[in-house]
């Protein structure tokens, strides 16, 4: 088990995003995309916010998630920490 995951500051800034279907019908909010190598690939994938469970499904490379300032976000794949998403630093656009 890796109990040292990357942590990734995320830098710049997200876009405010409405009617955003391919997360759920008519989202909006600041949503941050992100691609998992082939050395994090498994069977069952995890996403925890805060430390908390979100999302718990199968394994897949291309992933959305809908953030909010300060949060965290961590990738568990087959119950191993791959990396984890520091969003204390990013700078998150406001709905026009």
């Amino acid at each position: 088990m890796n109990d040292n995951p990357t942590k990734a500051a995320v830098l710049g800034t997200l876009k405010y995003v409405t009617g955003y279907d391919g997360f759920e019908p008519g989202a909006e909010g600041n949503f941050f995309p992100f691609q998992l190598g082939e050395k994090t690939k498994g069977t069952v994938m995890e996403l925890k916010k805060d430390g908390q469970v979100r999302y718990t499904g199968l394994w897949d490379e291309f992933n959305v998630i809908k953030v909010e300032p300060g949060q965290e976000w961590q990738v568990v794949v087959d119950d191993n920490p791959v990396i984890t998403f520091d969003f204390s630093k990013t700078n998150f656009a406001e709905s026009e």
